[in-house]
């Protein structure tokens, strides 16, 4: 089976950003460090604030960690460069010059300068943001950020990335790192070449304009001792720009929630009174709503109550009662007919006699069991608890669906009964007293449903105070009650 090294599942969390922890995303860092059980960053080194480490930011940890990659990098990067020079320089038939090509040190110096900070900056890429993720050493930050455009893109730690497939991000990213390290190649070869061809000058052998050297040992060692000088240089400045890269972006990422989250200008009008935010001084704080807007403010008019006027004349919103020419009628009483006239134990209702125009209450002795008809009566299969009940009745549309049978209100309308019309028709004006006229009977239709409390061998109920008898038979008043709803016109 092939070493780790060599799948992709290896290289894909050094090359790729997606779904893997990354500078930015210090909340998926934190979490892989919880989950392994582990301080991140190591914050537990250094908990004294009055310190000169804590207040400058140099942990002793940071230190070792630099003295060894430097020292670690001399070894490796001057092995590479001795076997490199070894290659070159050992079965030459010509004798290596400073100057003059083809085997020249002064032109091997020059490119190894520039290829070497590529090469390291590669590598040390991967390695120092992998300590960093895993919390072997702590990030750093001085509380500046350059704010030139240049300088910015040469410390940004992770490129923008235009593909998805791997190996395009791959040399995305080898571009992007590359150019880095090319970028701080300048300066480094300004700190090590001049002087390296200076000091070369002493142990070659001058001859004209030029200086010849051994093919072995001389270029070999002059190989490693620069190849690990730059190393030993370039390596933990990387390093160091990893880690203030790394103490940047985790700083931004703490305090974001602090900063303001809106960008309406229209809402920072009016704000050059307050305290700029502590995190920048560039971002105007948003001033503090106040808990009560204009309350007891000089500019805002005091608020007078307003009092309805009162009426002139108070508004009745009760029914119109017609008032009856008896004196001894009591006043709430509505035009509804009284039935004081007629010997009410002697009414039935009897539907063969109904015809229309004639009258519907007929004196018989038909008891009320025999009627074929008794749909003009109300069955309640227990007593109704209501003191008093007015339904309207209209002409053009059946009995409403409030008034069919209910849960818990045993009031039964049959689909048999006769029509509005016609029982409108068979009221008889004689039946109704003379003190009510035939325009205020018309003009207010209503059906009245008296208060029954008690069932069966109780007291009568009343209708407009006065005492009614029902004909009922023995059977039905032990299950039931019938009440007969008179219609008014």
């Amino acid at each position: 089976m092939a070493p780790a090294v060599f799948t992709s599942d290896y290289w894909k969390k050094y090359f790729s950003n997606k779904k893997k922890p990354t500078v930015k995303n210090t909340s998926d860092i934190d979490l892989l460090h919880i989950n392994r059980g582990r301080q991140p960053f190591d914050e537990g080194l250094s908990i004294n604030e009055d310190s000169f480490f804590y207040r400058h930011n140099i942990h002793v940890p940071r230190i070792v960690y630099l003295i060894i990659v430097a020292c670690g990098s001399f070894i490796i990067t001057g092995g590479i460069e001795f076997a490199i020079a070894y290659g070159m320089y050992k079965k030459t038939e010509t004798s290596v010059r400073l100057w003059r090509l083809p085997d020249t040190l002064s032109g091997d110096a020059a490119v190894t300068n520039f290829v070497q900070a590529i090469v390291t900056y590669w590598v040390e890429s991967i390695l120092v943001q992998g300590d960093l993720r895993s919390g072997l050493v702590k990030p750093i930050y001085f509380g500046w950020w350059p704010e030139n455009f240049l300088l910015r893109e040469v410390l940004r730690a992770k490129p923008r990335y235009h593909f998805k497939f791997i190996v395009f991000r791959w040399m995305e990213w080898l571009v992007f790192v590359g150019l880095r390290g090319l970028v701080w190649s300048v300066p480094l070869w300004f700190l090590f070449w001049p002087a390296t061809v200076g000091i070369l000058c002493a142990p070659g052998r001058h001859e004209g304009n030029d200086y010849y050297f051994n093919n072995y040992p001389a270029p070999q060692v002059f190989k490693l001792i620069f190849g690990g000088g730059e190393g030993f240089v370039l390596t933990p400045w990387i390093a160091f720009l990893h880690m203030y890269m790394y103490g940047h972006y985790l700083h931004v990422a703490k305090n974001q929630k602090s900063l303001p989250k809106t960008s309406d200008l229209e809402q920072q009008r009016g704000t050059s009174s307050s305290q700029p935010s502590e995190n920048d001084a560039n971002i105007t704080a948003l001033p503090k709503p106040e808990p009560k807007m204009y309350e007891n403010s000089d500019l805002t008019p005091a608020r007078t109550p307003v009092t309805p006027a009162p009426l002139e004349k108070p508004v009745n919103l009760a029914p119109e009662v017609v008032e009856p020419t008896n004196a001894a009628a009591s006043p709430l009483q509505l035009n509804a007919p009284k039935l004081t006239d007629v010997d009410d134990s002697a009414l039935a209702y009897d539907p063969t006699k109904v015809q229309d125009g004639e009258d519907r209450f007929v004196h018989n002795d038909v008891p009320l069991e025999n009627a074929e008809n008794p749909s003009r009566f109300v069955h309640s299969d227990a007593p109704i608890d209501m003191t008093h009940t007015t339904t309207v009745i209209s002409e053009a549309q059946n009995l409403p669906s409030t008034l069919l049978p209910q849960d818990g209100n045993a009031v039964h309308h049959d689909t048999d009964a006769p029509s509005l019309s016609n029982v409108r028709k068979s009221v008889d004006s004689p039946r109704v007293p003379p003190s009510f006229s035939d325009d205020a009977v018309s003009s207010f239709s209503l059906v009245t449903a008296p208060s029954i409390n008690n069932v069966g061998g109780s007291t009568a109920p009343s209708v407009n105070n006065q005492e009614r008898e029902y004909d009922y038979d023995d059977t039905s008043s032990r299950s039931s009650t019938l009440t007969e709803r008179p219609v008014v016109h």
